[in-house]
């Protein structure tokens, strides 16, 4: 009947998630601020990559999952144990290397900043 026939087609598809790619690397200056509970100090961060994503994966001996870098990292102050203090003192582009001033009151239990990537699905967990 009819003398068509379809042919088949695949698509590739990956759920919406969260970045699954952190910062390769978060540097940040000395404070220069000499008031007691506050900070005025450089915070650089690098990008992560999906080549180095995959080599960490396959290392370990099993498949990365489809690579998600995020969109932006958002800087924040980080206890001990790495919570995360307060609301984000910047926010950086992944596409490269970036550097930021920042200037602003230390909260209590504060021991050093982090960068979490950040897409419109969430934050890396």
């Amino acid at each position: 009947p009819g003398g068509i026939r379809s042919v088949p087609a695949a698509v590739a598809w990956a759920d919406a998630a969260p970045p699954n790619v952190a910062a390769a690397k978060l540097d940040m200056t000395e404070d220069a601020d000499p008031r007691a509970g506050y900070a005025s100090m450089d915070v650089t961060v690098w990008p992560g990559s999906c080549a180095r994503h995959a080599r960490e994966h396959r290392n370990k001996g099993s498949e990365p999952a489809p690579c998600e870098l995020g969109e932006s990292y958002r800087v924040h102050w980080r206890g001990d144990g790495g919570a995360v203090l307060g609301g984000p003192l910047a926010e950086l582009p992944t596409s490269a290397k970036r550097t930021v001033r920042v200037e602003a009151a230390v909260p209590d239990g504060a021991s050093g900043v982090t960068a979490i990537a950040v897409n419109r699905h969430g934050e890396m967990s």
